[in-house]
């Protein structure tokens, strides 16, 4: 996943986009939030529709709110992120051949 242009604006798309290694794409997981590794204060956040449907993910200041809480799965399991986080802090995780989304 990719901070679009490396916009660091709060509401700042989050895209899918083919692993480069810059900066955009480094996230850092601690199990439960994706905190972009450029400014760990900006976290992934979905964004809610105003009909009360998930939207889309974008950046926004950490809050700690449910909207910024995931669960890593693989192969319908759940996977412990550790501190180190996804991967090391590499786009692609080790079962795929893409930047998650």
């Amino acid at each position: 996943m990719d901070n679009h242009f490396g916009d660091q604006s709060n509401g700042n798309s989050i895209v899918r986009w083919g692993c480069n290694g810059s900066a955009p794409q480094m996230w850092d997981f601690d199990g439960y939030t994706f905190h972009w590794h450029p400014n760990p204060n900006k976290c992934l956040n979905i964004q809610w529709n105003p009909d009360g449907q998930a939207g889309n993910l974008v950046l926004w200041d950490c809050n700690g709110q449910a909207n910024q809480k995931f669960n890593r799965l693989i192969y319908g399991g759940p996977v412990d992120g550790g501190a180190g986080g996804v991967d090391g802090g590499h786009c692609s995780p080790p079962w795929s051949n893409a930047c998650p989304l």
